[in-house]
């Protein structure tokens, strides 16, 4: 309808892996809709260089511009500490204080914070942390963010109790396995 438009690209739509979920993998007739959509675009804008070099060869007549896109809330800059709390704490309520004293340490250090699992009391606890937190992920895109990411550490808050003796030690082996030092 002849107005302009930006169209904003932050993947290789046209080459994407098997494991993506993206539609654009695995029907032809989008990736034509997206080079229709930049074809006609006033400005494509991308997120790295590298990107942008491989949207020029696709797109030589198009304008492209890089604009640095903040981390996903899923992924936490370098370095991170990943904090598996998958039930609001294995701990009892009165003894989270040195815990959260911790994670207060560590994101003053300038760490970031990775969280997995459900978090939602210890995000609406510790509200002056900055946190990043990771989606729900398939058993394979979960085992490929631990290799992938460069967590320094983990940290699994477990209390010495009967509860807490009957908990599964997978996070833990998995955590190992991807070569994170962990602490439970």
């Amino acid at each position: 309808c002849g107005i302009p438009y930006v169209l904003d690209i932050d993947d290789l739509y046209w080459s994407l892996p098997e494991f993506s979920s993206d539609q654009a993998g695995k029907d032809s007739s989008y990736v034509g809709y997206i080079d229709t959509l930049a074809a006609g675009a006033a400005l494509i804008t991308t997120t790295t260089d590298v990107l942008r070099e491989r949207l020029n060869t696709r797109h030589p007549k198009a304008a492209i511009a890089v604009v640095r896109n903040a981390p996903p809330a899923w992924h936490a800059p370098l370095p991170a500490v990943l904090i598996a709390n998958t039930d609001n704490f294995k701990l009892p309520a009165q003894e989270t204080a040195w815990f959260k004293d911790i994670l207060s340490f560590i994101n003053e250090s300038g760490c970031a914070l990775q969280l997995i699992g459900d978090n939602q009391s210890l995000l609406n606890s510790e509200q002056s942390l900055s946190f990043y937190s990771l989606p729900l992920l398939s058993l394979e895109d979960y085992h490929r963010q631990l290799q992938q990411g460069a967590y320094v550490l983990s940290l699994i808050p477990v209390g010495n109790s009967d509860y807490a003796d009957c908990k599964s030690s997978i996070k833990a082996l998995e955590f190992l396995q991807a070569g994170i030092p962990v602490i439970a």
